[in-house]
Order: structure tokens, then sequence, then C-alpha cells
């Protein structure tokens, strides 16, 4: 599949869990993108806060 959906995330907050590689991280950055603030949980139960700043 390729292509690309265009959706606003402004102001809107997302939970990643399995943040740390593979599809949870490529959820993270396209969240990011889109403009959501992001906790991802990686492994560790380390939380990391990400944003656009």
């Amino acid at each position: 599949m390729t292509g690309r959906v265009e959706m606003s995330l402004n102001g809107k907050i997302a939970v990643v869990t399995g943040a740390g590689s593979g599809m949870g991280l490529a959820t993270v950055r396209a969240f990011i993108r889109e403009g959501a603030t992001v906790y991802a949980l990686v492994a560790g139960d380390k939380i990391l806060q990400l944003d656009k700043s």
C-alpha cells in the first residue's frame, strides 16, 4: 500500500505501546507529524512524552 492519509491530530493525545521499534515507532512518528502529543511506552517501563516542539 502506498500513499499517505491526511489527518489533523492537533491538540490530541495519543498513547502508543511498543514504541521502541517497528510499527509502534512508525505510529509515534506519524502521530507527531500530524500534531499529536504522544506518550510512547517502550520496553523497560519507560514512558516518553513527545510532541513537535
